[in-house]
């Protein structure tokens, strides 16, 4: 839906788009919090929780560190020159860089599920 956006999208459709994000993140965080808990012996919690800290926290460190470099990457290439800051006055350059950005993050999104499907299926067939 983010795809979408344009200069002239409503904030309605922002504040909905970001509603099923929320809703989305909420129904999936707690279950796989649960999942990669339950499976760590008790005496191995702590290590397990902070781990799980870690790898959650560097994604989003490396994520939002891409996504920049992604974000600006597009707008100069768009200009011609090295831009390293919001672009004042040139909103529409911003959005294109934005949907960029999202372009590139929902490839990455469709390549993990597609990995993340094949080693699914792997296992089931390995324990069938």
């Amino acid at each position: 839906m983010i795809i979408g956006f344009n200069i002239n999208t409503w904030l309605s459709v922002f504040i909905v788009t970001s509603l099923l994000y929320g809703i989305g993140m909420g129904l999936f965080q707690s279950p796989n919090n649960s999942v990669i808990m339950s499976s760590v012996p008790k005496s191995e919690l702590g290590i397990a929780g902070s781990i799980n800290a870690l790898a959650r926290n560097l994604g989003m460190m490396l994520g939002t560190s891409f996504s920049t470099m992604v974000l600006f990457t597009s707008i100069s290439i768009k200009t011609g020159t090295h831009i390293v800051k919001y672009p004042v006055g040139f909103d529409n350059l911003f959005i294109f860089g934005m949907k960029n950005t999202f372009i590139v993050a929902l490839i990455l999104t469709i390549i993990a599920e597609i990995i993340t499907t094949i080693r699914f299926i792997s296992i089931k067939r390995a324990t069938s």
